[in-house]
């Protein structure tokens, strides 16, 4: 029998078990699970007659286990006494944060807490350091489009705007271009808010807006640390953008995200928060979009087994780039060359290549 699966047993034992003095080792084998099943999310919640834990894999929400209801609160109050929050309040949302061994690694996990009709709800986030950083080529990136990428990427100065809905592997794809940056000879800034990797040879600031730490406060004073390349984790307001479009326009490379649903969409959103067009065209010089797609089994390749789910396991990049030549545009929509290849189009790409299906990437995009 699998490690896993005398794991996966032992949390239905315990489960049916329903004693309080089983929930530390209750939560710590739902973690180790999840994490061995490459969760993003554990969602512990109360369901009428009964509670359930819930794990995201591969963008979907399953059902792991369900028990005693009774069990909820002492749960909710181990996570807490784990984060070091509150046990006491009950009514108001708390978030946390707390670490733990899982063979051999440390790893940290966020905690959201959140009143709900029936009682609190917990979401528990995986945030692991010890990842391995990614290449260009194994985002998932067309080779046509790996080619454009490094091109804009060797440039000594401009923005690249990377845009996507939340979960969509941004700060992945800049933690990519970063590593293709890395050397001795460059001095490499990243602000996060959470710092999710940690990168040698990158001087990582992480964002504290408790304490003031905000990210156009950051990005101000590590302009006076002589960088050659800035990574934002995300542009959220003015003051932000502002002084990322400054230092891309006085011999810096900036790499930013927004949240927008497509690479053009990027540029409108920047406009929406106040910065003026004539500034972006000025010295963007890369927009990037992209979504998640499930790639087939490659066990049974989409037939189905207990590798998978539904015949899917893991999940690859599709991503839309327009190159923005060094010049201004009146028309925005102008940017966009003849041969522009959309998402949809790059998703089809992946089908055509045998990595995923039609329906998928209808699904995604």
């Amino acid at each position: 029998m699998s490690e896993m699966k005398k794991i996966l047993e032992h949390i239905h034992a315990l489960a049916q078990e329903g004693s309080e003095a089983g929930l530390p080792k209750f939560l710590e084998l739902i973690l180790h699970y999840a994490y061995d099943q490459k969760a993003s999310d554990i969602h512990l919640e109360s369901q009428g007659q009964n509670g359930r834990v819930r794990l995201r894999v591969d963008g979907f929400l399953k059902t792991l286990i369900s028990f005693p209801v009774a069990l909820t609160h002492p749960l909710i109050s181990r996570l807490k006494v784990l984060a070091e929050l509150d046990i006491a309040e009950r009514r108001l949302p708390q978030d946390g944060r707390f670490h733990i061994l899982i063979n051999g690694l440390k790893l940290e996990y966020r905690l959201s807490i959140c009143p709900t009709l029936n009682a609190e709800k917990a979401v528990i986030r995986l945030v692991n350091l010890n990842e391995k950083v990614l290449t260009l080529e194994e985002l998932g990136l067309l080779p046509a489009q790996i080619k454009e990428l490094q091109q804009v990427l060797v440039k000594p100065h401009g923005l690249i705007l990377v845009s996507g809905p939340t979960g969509s592997g941004k700060t992945l794809t800049q933690y990519a271009m970063l590593n293709f940056l890395n050397n001795e000879t460059h001095n490499l800034i990243s602000i996060e808010d959470p710092v999710e990797l940690v990168l040698s040879g990158v001087n990582q600031v992480h964002v504290n807006n408790k304490a003031g730490l905000e990210f156009h406060k950051v990005l101000r004073s590590i302009l006076r640390q002589d960088p050659d390349i800035i990574m934002i984790g995300e542009i959220r307001d003015l003051e932000t953008a502002e002084v990322a479009l400054n230092a891309a326009q006085t011999g810096h490379l900036v790499l930013a995200t927004v949240h927008a649903n497509s690479a053009w969409d990027s540029l409108l959103r920047l406009e929406h928060i106040g910065v003026p067009r004539h500034n972006l065209l000025s010295c963007v010089r890369l927009l990037l979009a992209q979504r998640l797609i499930r790639h087939f089994c490659v066990v049974c390749n989409g037939n189905i087994c207990e590798q998978c789910f539904d015949g899917f396991k893991g999940r690859t990049g599709i991503f839309e780039l327009i190159h923005v030549e060094e010049k201004r545009f009146g028309n925005l929509q102008d940017i966009r060359p003849p041969d522009y290849m959309n998402m949809r189009a790059a998703g089809l790409e992946k089908v055509k290549l045998g990595l995923t299906s039609i329906v998928e990437v209808e699904r995604v995009i």
